[in-house]
């Protein structure tokens, strides 16, 4: 969409900014883009590795992708970065339940 052609003329423009790097990751996330979005938050958190939101965004991706065991350890990252489970509960049921299932 236009959110992300945008993003990613801003990434082409500054490389090197984690918030860019962030929100390119969610766009290509939301638009179904998963390998992007994980090689995008990937940098992100490589760039501002002490922020908790792309190793929450990982999360998610991972677990898109089907992948439980990167998925649980990018949001045990992200536990430890913000205790508050207001922030994480939801993905760490996601994780919980694939656990289950046996992925």
């Amino acid at each position: 969409g236009d959110a992300t052609r945008f993003l990613e003329r801003a990434r082409g423009l500054d490389p090197g900014d984690p918030a860019i790097a962030l929100n390119l990751g969610r766009a290509y996330l939301v638009a179904g883009r998963v390998d992007d979005a994980i090689r995008t938050l990937e940098q992100a958190a490589h760039l501002e590795p002490a922020s908790f939101y792309p190793h929450l965004n990982l999360a998610r991706a991972r677990l898109q992708r089907g992948e439980v065991a990167p998925a649980r350890a990018s949001l045990t990252t992200a536990q430890s970065i913000r205790h508050n489970p207001n922030f994480w509960a939801d993905v760490e049921h996601q994780v919980t339940a694939a656990e289950r299932r046996g992925h």
